[in-house]
């Protein structure tokens, strides 16, 4: 299996990146520019960026979370500007979305796709479990705005 490293999304290292791409292309002639290029895309055994997971679900997801991030509540969010109880509500439905989200990957993701099933490492329920308790205090999972999902985050969850 290819590991994929992380991608630095931080303006400077695009910059960065951006800088040295043209200071490289302005030095090669365009026929060591082609060269490269094929070379690169008839390799299977390389790998580049723009071919990686992280890539396609980054630019496949932009638009959605740019949407979101307009949302008021998103902006507030990332602000550090919320209510306390809607906050709750959020780590809530949260809760509930992986909780199912992760029964569902651990009975499909072995035969589905086990080459990207990883649960130890991307399982978020224990830590939601965490927050649940810090925000809803002990004994949570007996209380009934708990137990039970909102109605939109049954059907979300439904529709899974």
């Amino acid at each position: 299996a290819i590991e994929e490293e992380p991608i630095d999304d931080s303006e400077e290292s695009n910059q960065k990146f951006s800088t040295e791409e043209a200071s490289e292309s302005t030095q090669k002639q365009p026929e060591q520019l082609l060269e490269k290029q094929q070379f690169i895309s008839s390799s299977p055994e390389i790998k580049t960026e723009k071919s990686s997971l992280s890539h396609a679900l980054k630019t496949g997801t932009a638009e959605s979370h740019t949407s979101a991030e307009n949302v008021h509540f998103v902006k507030n969010f990332i602000k550090g500007i919320i209510d306390r109880e809607l906050y709750m509500e959020l780590v809530t439905g949260l809760y509930h979305t992986y909780v199912t989200l992760e029964k569902l990957l651990d009975l499909h993701g072995p035969t589905c796709f086990p080459t990207l099933h990883f649960p130890k490492e991307l399982s978020r329920t224990e830590a939601l479990r965490e927050d649940m308790e810090f925000w809803h205090g002990v004994g949570w999972e007996s209380k009934p705005e708990c137990r039970n999902p909102t109605p939109a985050v049954l059907d979300y969850v439904n529709r899974m």
